[in-house]
This record gives structure tokens, C-alpha cells and sequence, in this order.
């Protein structure tokens, strides 16, 4: 059967069974004396009492609000959505994420509100931010009016985040990551993130000096590696000051703990486009801000791809989801029965479109049978790929078949002894083309999905002269 015509779309439906409460422990209505609730997992809940405003430390009556330092439970390394909203008998409580507030780029010890429900999200009265499944914690804060005497409920629910493919061909030095010229005029702001998810030094920016409430710019020299960008309007912060010789606002309240991250505005369907250039190759990736507090994410590898090439659609959790939850490690294929860390593709010498240019070499390892080699012109879902079998399939539109392979030690790569002609004669590429390949490799045992066969992460290359 040919690859395109066993192309299977699977939906899979997951959910948790912890149902842990964590019910307030007065007093609590101030940061110093907030209610700890350590490893909130999704499904747990918060539940209190409160009929006022009042924020006094030490007052244990009713009217005073509930605050709640929240930490969440450990996760696997990603990108994850994570949203409390509140129930209750009777309407009239709101929720609140709490940050600092921040002057002239300067971070003090004053506590305001980042973040407030309101009722018409989805669902209503809920608080969201993303972190990255190490334990992030959060100032949480619950208050009612007179008529909110029944208790309240505030339910977490947690989602992993999909960052968008940026594919090109991106060399190391100095990268530019913009939301001018791009079809929009949205007050944006952007984050950028290194491969581990942490902030790169004065990687942010609200308004380039000389505007206020405008498009936004970001140029850092990196190197060799993968990267993530953070889009959306205004406010959006971390804990990291605005402190930056090209920021014209620098006056956005931020949060109170590292690697957490959210947005304060319930302004939803923004467009916040974004462009990655490293001054000769440019892509544009359009990129839409849906529903409130949303913030969107993109992933690109800064690299030479005509020599290393440039790894996409992963399997690990951080990307589109394996069929069956088997994420494989970082940077690598969805697991396989042999391989729980998934198996990867990956490129040696040079894509060059001539035969003395040519001396690239496409190896697939920890693959436990057969593989097919396969180039397309295209992506799939933009690169963030579909379920097929075991795994994701990544590259798309015109297909070429570059080769099967039997492993020798769980390895295959062509061209080889079985496959000698050189790659670009069979995927018939000139100088400039930009193509998309996997391996596509059989996996006896059932042991995911009733199919028996999986796919290596995906790997693009700008071919050369």
C-alpha cells in the first residue's frame, strides 16, 4: 500500500484521575500568608469561602479574599496551558493571577493584578498561564461580593501546547524575530526562549523605542540550537524585568516566579504574525491569538541545514501528540516497542545538487525493522505533522521513495550498498530546493495502535550547488 493512500487520521482522548482538593487555610488574604498548594495536577481543585474584597493579613473572616500560592506538579519537559476556573452555587467570585508591578524597568515588591476572570471565557471566570512541566508556581486569588455565601470550586485543567514549525534554513549570528510587515498592526509583544525553555538574555520585546502600543522586534546573535518564540499582545511577561535598551514600555506588571508565562488581555482572533530572518532567509508564520490569555508559541533550529540539516515535527510531548501517549524523548520519533525514547533521523556531509557536490547520507536510527527513506516537497499541518501508525507523519506533498533499508544494528541510512545512488539524483533536487524527509520503518509488535509501523522525527535540508 503507498504512503499516501494509508494515511490514517486518529483521534485520541485522554484525560486524569486525580481528583486531589486543596481547600483554603485562613488566613490567607495576603501573598505572605497565601494557602500552599503544592502539586496541583489537572482535575485537582481549590475550594473557599469568600464575601468581600479585603486584603488584610491576619483577618480570618469572610470577607476577606483567598489567596493561594500555587505550584503544580512535575511534567515532562514542554509546553503546557494551564487554567483554574471557578464554579460556584452563586454567581459572583473572580479569579485573579497576581505579579508585580514594574516601573521604568524595575521590578518592586508591590503586589497587583495581572490577570482577571472574566465571564465571558471559555470556560467562564477563568485565570490561565503556560510553564513548562517543571513545578512552576503562581499567586492565585479568589474574592466574592455579599451574596457569594456558598463555597467556591476552582478547577485546574491542564493542556500540552503545540508550538508552530518555523522551517528555514536559519544561520547562526544574528536572528531577528518580528511582527512589522506583517499584514497586521496588533500591539504585540515576543519571548524568546532557548532550547531548555529558558529566557534568552533581553530576548523580549513590547514596543521598539520610538512607539507605544505598536509592533514589536526582537534581534539576538545566537548559535547552533533550537529555539522558541512566544507571541501575543499586550500585557504579556514572565518574571523577567523590561529592562532593555530597545524597549519603548517598560512599565508591564510581571510575574512573581521564573518559567511562568501569561497574557492579561481577554481580547480574542488577533492577529499576531510573526517573522524569523537571519538576514537571507526570511519566514513568515501566520499565527492567530484565538481566545483571552492566549499566547501562541513557535519552534525554530538555528543551523546550517545544508550540512546538519534541520530537525522538525517531533515526537516528545512537545509537538502534536503521539497516537497513544508514546512520546518518545526530545528531538526524537514517538517511541516504538523496542525504543522507548523513539527513534531519529539524522543527516552527514552535504546536500549537494551535483554529483560532485553531493556526499549527504540520511541514517535512521533505533528503528527495530525495515525503513523506507521518502522525501516530500511538502509538510503536513504545517510541519507540526498528523498521526499515522506508531508515529507522526511530517513530510508531505509530492512524495519520493529514496530507498528500504534492513538495519544492521537497529540502523539504516542511505545511500548504502543496497541504495548507491546518490540522493539527489533520486529525489531529482537542484540547487535552492528545499525538502522535507523521514523514514517510514515497520514495527512488528502491536503494541500502540493496530497498525505496525512508525516514523522517525522529520528532517529538512536546503540543497546546494
Amino acid at each position: 500500500m503507498s504512503l499516501l493512500r494509508c494515511v490514517t487520521i486518529l483521534v485520541l482522548s485522554t484525560g486524569t484521575f486525580a481528583q486531589t482538593n486543596f481547600p483554603e487555610i485562613e488566613p490567607n488574604s495576603t501573598k505572605s500568608q497565601a494557602t500552599l498548594v503544592a502539586g496541583m495536577v489537572g482535575n485537582d481543585t481549590i475550594t473557599g469561602l469568600s464575601t468581600g474584597t479585603t486584603a488584610t493579613s491576619g483577618l480570618t473572616t469572610d470577607v476577606t479574599v483567598d489567596v493561594f500560592r500555587v505550584r503544580t506538579g512535575a511534567l515532562p519537559f514542554g509546553i503546557y496551558r494551564h487554567t483554574l476556573a471557578l464554579t460556584s452555587p452563586v454567581a459572583g467570585h473572580s479569579g485573579t493571577l497576581r505579579g508585580l508591578v514594574q516601573s521604568i524597568g524595575v521590578i518592586s515588591s508591590t503586589d497587583t493584578a495581572f490577570q482577571t476572570s472574566v465571564t465571558t471565557t471559555t470556560p467562564a471566570r477563568s485565570n490561565t498561564w503556560y510553564a513548562f512541566g517543571r513545578q512552576e508556581e503562581i499567586y492565585y486569588r479568589v474574592q466574592g461580593v455579599a451574596a457569594t455565601t456558598a463555597s467556591y470550586t476552582a478547577t485546574l485543567t491542564t493542556t500540552p501546547v503545540a508550538p508552530l514549525a518555523i522551517l528555514g534554513a536559519f544561520a547562526p549570528g544574528s536572528i531577528t524575530i518580528t511582527t512589522t510587515a506583517q499584514g497586521h498592526t496588533t500591539d504585540t509583544e515576543i519571548y524568546l526562549y532557548d532550547g531548555n525553555l529558558d529566557p534568552v538574555p533581553l530576548g523580549h520585546n513590547d514596543d521598539l523605542i520610538g512607539g507605544i502600543a505598536s509592533l514589536s522586534t526582537v534581534t539576538r546573535t545566537l548559535a547552533a540550537g533550537t529555539y522558541y518564540v512566544a507571541v501575543s499582545n499586550y500585557n504579556t511577561a514572565n518574571n523577567q524585568s523590561d529592562l532593555n535598551p530597545n524597549e519603548a514600555w517598560d512599565d508591564g506588571p510581571v510575574l512573581d516566579f521564573p518559567n511562568a508565562m501569561a497574557n492579561s488581555s481577554t481580547t480574542g482572533v488577533l492577529n499576531v504574525t510573526f517573522a524569523v530572518s537571519d538576514g537571507t532567509t526570511t519566514t513568515s508564520t501566520p499565527a492567530t491569538k484565538l481566545a483571552a490569555f492566549d499566547i501562541v508559541w513557535g519552534r525554530f533550529t538555528v543551523g546550517n541545514p545544508s550540512t546538519v540539516g534541520v530537525p522538525f515535527c517531533f515526537g516528545d510531548g512537545l509537538g502534536t501528540a503521539c497516537p497513544c501517549a508514546n512520546s518518545g524523548a526530545a528531538g526524537r520519533g514517538c517511541a516504538n516497542s523496542t525504543f522507548p525514547a523513539g527513534t531519529v533521523l539524522t543527516s552527514s556531509g552535504v546536500a549537494g545538487a551535483s554529483p560532485g557536490t553531493d556526499t549527504l547520507v540520511l541514517t535512521a536510527s533505533d528503528i527495530p525493522g525495515p525503513g523506507l527513506f521518502f522525501q516530500g516537497s511538502g509538510t503536513f499541518s504545517g510541519g507540526a505533522g498528523i498521526t499515522f501508525g506508531d508515529g507522526l507523519l511530517c513530510a508531505g506533498g509530492t512524495i519520493t521513495r529514496m530507498g528500504v533499508v534492513f538495519p544492521a544494528g537497529n540502523t539504516a541510512s542511505v545511500p548504502g550498498p543496497a541504495n548507491p545512488t546518490p540522493l539527489h539524483i533520486k529525489g531529482a533536487t537542484s540547487n535552492g530546493d528545499v525538502r522535507h524527509y523521514q523514514c517510514w520503518y515497520r514495527d512488528a509488535l502491536v503494541f500502540c495502535t493496530a497498525s505496525t509501523f512508525n516514523l522517525t522525527q522529520a528532517l529538512t535540508l536546503t540543497w546546494g550547488p
